[in-house]
C-alpha cells in the first residue's frame, strides 16, 4: 500500500502568487493613469497592507514589514514592488500544504499569513540581537527622516521614538515579545525627552525658506544616531559635554538639570 501524498504546489504559480498580491494591494488605491517606471506601496496602500498582514499602524509592525522587505530602502514611506515580490515569494516554502492556494478569491490569505509570520519572526530575533535592532533603528530614519523635510518631520519622529524607546525596563514573556512591536529600549526620561523636542521645535528660528532647520528641531542624523547609547544613562552625573555628544543632547541634560532644581526649590 503506497502512503497518500498530497499534489505539490506549483512553484511558478506562487511565484505569480506573489506578483498579483503586490497588484490586489496596488489596486486598493485606484489610478487615473498609468504609472511608468517601477511602482511602489506607498503611505495610501498601507491600510490595505495592514489588514491583509493582520498588522498595525499605530505600532512598528508594518516598519518592520519594510524593514525585512529591503533593509536599504531609502525612500521615504515607499515600499518597491521589485523588492516586495521578491521577498514574499521567498516566503512560498513556508506556506501550509493544508492551505488553500493563495489566489484573488481569498485575498491570498495565506501567504499574506505567512508574511505576518515573518514580521513576528523578525521582531522576535530584534528584540534578543543589539545588531539587528541598530540596523532597524537606523532604517527607521532612512525611510521615514531622512530627506523628509514636509511640516510634520519632527511629529514623525516623536512617534518613532515613542514606540521605539519604553520609560520602563523592556520585559516581556517571549510570547508577549514577539507579538509586541514597541518597547525595543529602556529610555527612562523618554518622557521629557519627547517634551523637549517639541518645545525645541516650538522655540527654533524658522529661516527665510520658512522651513525649520534639521539642528534647530533636534531630529539631526547625529541626534537619531545617538539617542540609543544616550538612553543608557541612568543619570547624568557622569555626562560630559566634552564627549562629543550631539548638542541636543547638552541641551536636553541641562533641560532635564534645570527642571530638577525647579522641583527642590
Amino acid at each position: 500500500m503506497s502512503f497518500l501524498r498530497l499534489p505539490r504546489r506549483n512553484e511558478q504559480q506562487l511565484r505569480n502568487a506573489a506578483q498579483e498580491a503586490f497588484d490586489y494591494l496596488y489596486a486598493q488605491i485606484p489610478t487615473t493613469a498609468a504609472v511608468e517606471g517601477e511602482r511602489f506601496l506607498e503611505l495610501g496602500h498601507f491600510e490595505a497592507l495592514a489588514a491583509a498582514t493582520h498588522l498595525r499602524l499605530d505600532d512598528l509592525s508594518i516598519y518592520l514589514l519594510a524593514f525585512a522587505v529591503d533593509e536599504s530602502a531609502k525612500s521615504i514611506y515607499k515600499i518597491s514592488e521589485k523588492h516586495f515580490v521578491a521577498w514574499l515569494g521567498g516566503l512560498t516554502p513556508a506556506l501550509s500544504h493544508t492551505a488553500a492556494p493563495p489566489c484573488k478569491e481569498n485575498g491570498y490569505a495565506s501567504l499574506f499569513a505567512a508574511a505576518h509570520d515573518a514580521v513576528v519572526a523578525l521582531n522576535n530575533t530584534i528584540r534578543t540581537s543589539e545588531e539587528r535592532r541598530n540596523k532597524f533603528y537606523q532604517f527607521l530614519y532612512n525611510w521615514c527622516l531622512k530627506g523628509n523635510t514636509s511640516s510634520d518631520r519632527v511629529d514623525s519622529a516623536k512617534e518613532l521614538w515613542s514606540c521605539f524607546f519604553s520609560r520602563l525596563p523592556v520585559s516581556h514573556t517571549p510570547s508577549e515579545g514577539q507579538q509586541r512591536f514597541s518597547a525595543y529600549v529602556f529610555f527612562p526620561r523618554i518622557g521629557q525627552w519627547l517634551d523637549f523636542i517639541e518645545a525645541r521645535n516650538d522655540a527654533a528660528a524658522v529661516g527665510k525658506s520658512g522651513k525649520l532647520g534639521i539642528e534647530q528641531s533636534g531630529v539631526s542624523f547625529d541626534t537619531w544616531a545617538q539617542l540609543v547609547p544616550f538612553a543608557q544613562f541612568t543619570n547624568y552625573d557622569a555626562y560630559n559635554d566634552e564627549d562629543s555628544w550631539p548638542v541636543t543632547m547638552d541641551d536636553f541634560v541641562a533641560y532635564v538639570q534645570k527642571t530638577s532644581k525647579g522641583k527642590t526649590t
